[in-house]
This record gives C-alpha cells, sequence and structure tokens, in this order.
C-alpha cells in the first residue's frame, strides 16, 4: 500500500530525474557556451526564494543580460547591464517569494540595438 510520503518522495524523483534529461540542458553545461544558469533550489515549497546564477563569457557586443522566472499564472524579470568584455564573469540574480508554480528560469544575453545572442533555460518547481 502506498503512503501519501512514499507517493510524494516518488513524485519528487521522477521529476528530479526527468529534468535531468532535458535536452537543453547538456547544450546549456557547455563550458564553450558563452551563457550558462544554474538555479537554486530546483524544487522548493511557496513562497519560495530562488537564486539564479549566469555564467557570462566575456565578450565585447554583451550589452544586457535578461533573467526572467515565468510560470502559467506568474512573472517576473530582472535586466542587468553588461559592460562587454569588462562586465563581471557571474551574475546572481534572486527572485523572492515566488507562488506555486512549474516555473521556466530563462536567461537572455543580448548585444546592442537587442538582438539576442544566447539564451539558456531550467526549469523549477514550487510547491
Amino acid at each position: 500500500m502506498w503512503t501519501v510520503a512514499l507517493k510524494k518522495t516518488f513524485v519528487v524523483a521522477a521529476i528530479i530525474l526527468l529534468g535531468s534529461l532535458g535536452a537543453d540542458r547538456s547544450r546549456a553545461d557547455d563550458p564553450e557556451r558563452p551563457l550558462r544558469v544554474r538555479v537554486s533550489p530546483t524544487m522548493a515549497h511557496a513562497p519560495a526564494d530562488l537564486f539564479i546564477y549566469v555564467s557570462v563569457a566575456r565578450r565585447a557586443e554583451n550589452r544586457l543580460l535578461r533573467v526572467t522566472a515565468e510560470s502559467e499564472d506568474f512573472f517576473r524579470s530582472s535586466d542587468t547591464q553588461l559592460d562587454g568584455e569588462y562586465s563581471a564573469r557571474v551574475m546572481v540574480v534572486r527572485f523572492r517569494e515566488l507562488p506555486p508554480g512549474g516555473y521556466e528560469i530563462k536567461a537572455e544575453l543580448m548585444a546592442s540595438g537587442g538582438r539576442t545572442t544566447d539564451v539558456a533555460k531550467r526549469t523549477v518547481e514550487v510547491f
């Protein structure tokens, strides 16, 4: 007989396994890629504070880093101005008190004129 705790543990394990099998994960973790993103925690209880760590390759065309958290019912974003090759290599963005939902965390690197040069994504579940 399945207990409630055992069912929840099974669901959490399945979510972790499915998240680790994502196709864009291997590409996002590629050290040669100009943009990489990591989210902590990947699962949390609401209201959740998420820390998004974004690694950006130093390049002259880098002008803006946009980080978004989007679920079916909620959206939050943060823009950070970049100074090309003189920018910090790692940016940390904190989104506070996110309500329950499945979130797509997206980091978008932009050049001058607003042209997107790279995008990295992760998924997070807030219960």
